[in-house]
């Protein structure tokens, strides 16, 4: 395996429990995402959830023990949002935004100004309706139109520094598919 990167070092919080957690909904942010020409995704068991911002993850740790340094190894893709610190939290602001008047848009379906006052905001009822399979159309309407708003960029990990340089500037979540290390911090 490679060792830790000198300039860049990727975070991760370990065994808690964390709200929101919607297994659903980040499965079909990653196939949106997909389906934009990026080779990352978004699925628990696929990929490793990680952060540039050691504080991050430490929100996702319940103590110093659980905290670890991640090492994408050759073959891995890092996929982020740029200026996005975490991207299910900021898709929870879009939903409040569009349900409290923040933001106007004109909807192709009319079923998504319904869906969207009947959730109010909340993702977890958000995540209610993906799991039983109801109004997927329209949830993939409203998140292709929150991915629209975002800076997605992606990676090949490689051992150049490439990689490095392109998340010097990000300050927030990635999303590592393929190989990587988990190592605890000394």
């Amino acid at each position: 395996m490679t060792s830790a990167p000198d300039t860049i070092v990727l975070w991760k919080g370990m065994e808690t429990d964390f709200y929101p957690n919607p297994v659903f909904l980040d499965a079909l942010i990653g196939k949106r995402i997909r389906n934009r020409g990026f080779g990352g995704g978004r699925s628990k068991g696929k990929c490793t959830f990680a952060s540039t911002n050691r504080a991050q993850a430490e929100n996702y740790a319940d103590t110093a023990k659980e905290l670890r340094h991640v090492i994408p190894a050759a073959g891995a893709t890092i996929t982020w949002a740029h200026n996005t610190g975490d991207l299910i939290l900021e898709f929870e602001n879009f939903l409040r935004d569009l349900q409290w008047g923040t933001l106007h848009v004109r909807w192709p379906l009319k079923s998504i100004q319904t869906l969207l006052d009947d959730v109010q905001g909340d993702i977890s009822t958000l995540e209610v309706y993906l799991s039983e399979n109801r109004m997927k159309r329209a949830i993939t309407v409203i998140v292709d139109r929150f991915l629209d708003g975002l800076d997605l960029r992606e990676v090949a990990y490689s051992d150049d520094g490439k990689y490095e340089n392109l998340l010097a500037e990000h300050k927030g979540e990635v999303w590592i598919t393929g190989p990587c290390e988990l190592r605890a911090v000394s």
